[in-house]
């Protein structure tokens, strides 16, 4: 697909996010986290990689209590703009002390970092999914990049609202493909 392809699904998918209420976005984000956390692969997971969630995304806030609940060891991403990669950052608290970086998104303060390797888990952001397993982020190709690192062995797990999975996405050979993708309504292995 063209780039053209990916900005237009890219507009449209932010069109439909921004009509979501703050009160129907808890409700469908704690649907989401009990079918996750009801899964085997959240069980089995030990450690398990999580994204800061902005307003209109699922927010991993109650999947992160659940993870710290669980005994997990839970990371998120902490960017280097300029090589475009990310690595996972442990935190012990949802409430840790972040810094607003580049972008003005959150970012944890927190530098203490864990291998690739060690993360059972991914949990992977997203503006549009496929019942296919693709996914169609925000452009910067963070996570994408970070799945086809060599030591990358993670079960890539996407969480979503059933507006965001869509018949086709975009793809362009770099694109990787999920694992799993959870919505309020379904649960998709590929």
């Amino acid at each position: 697909m063209t780039v053209s392809d990916k900005k237009s699904t890219r507009k449209l998918l932010k069109m439909g996010l921004e009509n979501l209420g703050d009160r129907e976005v808890y409700k469908k984000s704690a649907s989401i986290t009990k079918a996750l956390i009801a899964h085997e692969i959240f069980h089995a997971a030990k450690s398990i990689m999580l994204y800061m969630s902005k307003p209109k995304e699922v927010d991993t806030a109650m999947l992160m209590l659940a993870a710290f609940e669980a005994g997990k060891t839970v990371t998120v991403p902490k960017c280097h703009w300029a090589s475009r990669t990310m690595v996972p950052v442990v935190i012990e608290t949802v409430n840790c002390e972040v810094s607003h970086g580049d972008f003005g998104l959150a970012e944890v303060v927190s530098d203490q970092v864990i291998g690739i390797g060690e993360i059972d888990l991914l949990i992977v952001p997203g503006l549009g999914f496929d019942k296919k397993g693709q996914r169609i982020g925000r452009g910067a190709g963070f996570y994408d990049r970070f799945m086809a690192e060599i030591s990358f062995c993670a079960t890539k797990c996407a969480v979503c609202f059933a507006l965001q999975v869509i018949e086709d996405v975009p793809v362009n050979d770099h694109d990787m493909t999920l694992d799993m993708l959870v919505t309020e309504a379904d649960l998709y292995r590929f």
